[in-house]
């Protein structure tokens, strides 16, 4: 094996390893200053607005060939 291979071979092995230590927890231990209390409002709101969104965009897709039917009442 020459040295050309020998260094593509590390290069790619040491940026695999890099890229899999990515995945590991932080390294750094979590501070154990006390738990916070959840943010309840916020959640709901989220929660709330990702309803009304997903739930608006859903009844456009799945009611539109309905709504073509009616508005076009056979005339195509």
């Amino acid at each position: 094996m020459s040295a050309v291979q020998k260094v593509a071979r590390r290069t790619l092995y040491t940026s695999m390893r890099q890229f899999a230590r990515s995945f590991e927890a932080h390294p750094q231990p979590i501070s154990m200053t006390g738990s916070q209390p959840g943010d309840w409002g916020r959640i709901v709101r989220t929660r709330g607005q990702n309803l009304v969104l997903y739930s608006g965009f859903m009844s456009a897709v799945l009611f539109w060939p309905a709504a073509a039917r009616w508005m076009l009442d056979g005339r195509v």
